[in-house]
């Protein structure tokens, strides 16, 4: 009985709050222009200057940061907003999640994303050079061009779009749901520009993953056709295509067929097993599947879809080496291909054995190209010489080849073999320039890059040589890196060019560089460079006097007068500035207007020592 008149009392008391705050907001009799809420939500965007001030703590003024902290948050508690998202009808779209897209951005590269406010401003600052925002929320999603003046007033409002829904429901030919199936929204190749936005979209979309029930929904996707690649685990991979519309959810019923598994048993004409042998399997799926038979020659491809399929060698022609009958489950198969041979190639320089280079058996007639090392690198299986500089090529079928072997960056060495009746083994020495060094102190343990450049008559005789036009050799002007011994010696070989530059590097000391060093009869000297500890110098500024035009400039200039790094802006209070120097005299100056007509605001001279890094304030305190 007690437990009840409790339970009513506490009932009773709610309802009077919420009568007597009710009772408030409408009887305050403000206008929306005074305080209270406007009546239409799209004139949350007109911006007045009350609305700036709150919305950006230096009074409305916003401004790009530089490239080095286009990601780092403001330190003021209240941070400024860049921009606004509603949705299509004039809500804030709050908790979207959204990336600055910089015009310096490449597929591949990371994302950072961010999400809205509860009002749905955008609080993440964009990145020095931004190009585009792109944002997702249930209710739709969007890619805006970015305003021409960023800064300016009234802040952006962006309105999303309304989207469509779709909805998946994935299963086996025998009616159980599939788990874990992954959806793909596919690109569309005839436009350059769908894939980088496709991949930052669907950075901003929930993971695209069916559950145990086998269902998977997506609100928010914006209009219009779409190709879907569905990839289930065991079954392999189905394409679907459907027309998006705006609040309308659509139902794709998607089922797997159960697939077929080949396991194939590659074998010579002497019924030999066949490793490294690369098989092509063409059956009902859009993209052929390939695989290499192991050491012993066996090799299982699938999921396949059952159904007719043809086996082809992939390097042997296009005669079909079986044609089969797959049917649901494992299937076995022996296929007898031609007899391989290899080449064992042993690469040597001036230092001795070179480990690391890579080899190719060309056609005879077929040009190298310094492009080649680049696609070889990217390879996680192709050939490279072991310690011993021992090199093996192959299987390779009978013929004559053209063996291409060397350094990314060296010129190569390549020699001319018949493989016919028997295997192939030959010595191969790499060609260049030897230069030799030694990086102190010895504790650094450096690590040092060459970087090489032609000249005209060299670059002229090189294309000759590897048959490409000289625009063609730019991926030859790299860098060779190498780390230094126990003793801080290095050494580089096969040298292509008389001009190089070195720099040397480690961890808590300033680089060492050597630019534009050319050949001193014919070979180079051996070089000493010397690592200074790199000491760093804080500045922090606390405040910008008022009498003064934000933003001023903070630079490093050494004995000689030469500043150190970069001009450093600092627009905002609790900006911190620090430089890497050497140990010895310096002066850290504060500018205002910089250029010609600079005005010397603040100077402090500086001695700088190792084990004493100085940190500066400014303003000086009391």
């Amino acid at each position: 009985m007690n437990g009840r008149l409790l339970l009513l009392a506490a009932g009773l008391t709610l309802l009077l709050l919420a009568w007597i705050l009710r009772s408030d907001g409408a009887g305050s009799g403000h206008p929306p222009e005074q305080g209270g809420a406007p009546a239409n939500p799209a004139a949350e965007s007109e911006s007045t200057e009350q609305d700036s001030a709150l919305r950006s703590p230096n009074g409305g003024r916003r401004q790009l940061p530089s490239s080095d902290s286009a990601n780092r948050p403001d330190p003021t508690s209240d941070l400024p907003a860049w921009g606004r998202l509603l949705d299509a009808e004039g809500r804030p779209a709050a908790g979207a999640r959204y990336h600055w897209v910089s015009r310096s951005y490449r597929p591949g590269a990371r994302l950072e994303i961010h999400r809205s406010d509860e009002e749905g401003w955008l609080r993440a600052a964009p990145p020095a050079t931004p190009r585009a925002l792109a944002a997702y929320h249930p209710g739709g999603e969007g890619w805006f061009p970015w305003p021409g003046d960023p800064t300016s007033e009234p802040i952006p409002t962006w309105i999303l779009p309304a989207g469509g829904e779709i909805a998946f429901q994935v299963e086996n030919s025998a009616g159980e749901p599939l788990s874990g199936v992954r959806f793909w929204p596919r690109f569309d190749a005839a436009d350059p520009g769908s894939k980088q936005r496709l991949e930052v979209e669907n950075a901003l979309r929930p993971t695209m993953v069916s559950g145990r029930d086998g269902r998977f929904r997506l609100p928010g996707l914006r209009t219009g056709h779409w190709r879907f690649a569905i990839q289930a685990p065991e079954y392999g991979e189905l394409e679907r295509e459907v027309l998006i519309e705006a609040g309308i959810q659509r139902q794709l019923h998607v089922q797997f067929e159960t697939p077929a598994h080949l396991k194939i048993q590659v074998r010579t004409e002497q019924g030999e097993s066949a490793p490294g042998i690369l098989l092509e399997l063409r059956s009902r799926s859009e993209k052929p599947i390939r695989g290499r038979s192991d050491a012993k020659g066996d090799l299982v491809l699938g999921p396949i879809p059952p159904g007719p399929a043809r086996l082809f060698d992939f390097k042997d022609g296009q005669r079909p080496l079986a044609e089969l009958e797959l049917q649901p489950g494992l299937q076995q198969h022996t296929v007898v291909v031609r007899h391989r041979w290899s080449v064992e190639v042993w690469l040597e320089d001036d230092l001795g054995p070179v480990s690391g280079a890579y080899g190719l058996a060309m056609d005879p007639g077929a040009p190298w190209r310094p492009e080649r090392w680049a696609a070889l690198a990217e390879l996680a299986d192709s050939p490279r010489s072991d310690a011993d500089g021992r090199l093996r090529l192959g299987p390779l079928l009978p013929g004559e080849y053209r063996i291409v072997a060397g350094r990314r960056q060296s010129v190569p060495a390549e020699a001319l073999v018949s493989l016919h009746d028997r295997n192939a083994s030959l010595r191969l020495r790499l060609q260049g320039q030897v230069l030799r060094g030694r990086v102190l102190p010895v504790k650094a343990k450096a690590r040092v890059s060459l970087q090489f450049r032609p000249r005209a008559e060299e670059s002229a005789s090189l294309s000759g040589l590897i048959s490409a036009p000289k625009a063609e050799l730019e991926p030859w002007i790299q860098r060779m890196t190498t780390v230094c011994d126990d003793e801080g010696r290095f050494a580089f070989t096969s040298i292509p060019w008389s001009e190089v530059s070195l720099q040397a590097e480690a961890e808590g000391f300033l680089p060492s560089e050597i630019l534009d060093w050319s050949l001193q009869g014919g070979t180079f000297p051996e070089v000493e460079m010397e690592l200074k500890p790199a000491i760093e110098v804080v500045l922090e500024i606390t405040e910008v006097p008022q009498n003064l035009s934000r933003p001023v400039w903070v630079q490093v200039l050494d004995e000689a007068d030469q500043r150190l790094g970069r001009l450093q802006r600092v627009d905002r209070r609790g900006f911190m500035h620090w430089q890497r120097v050497a140990p010895g005299n310096y002066r850290l100056q504060i500018l205002q207007d910089p250029g010609p007509a600079s005005t010397l605001v603040w100077e402090q001279a500086l001695h700088v020592t190792e084990g004493a890094p100085p940190h500066l304030q400014w303003p000086p305190p009391p």
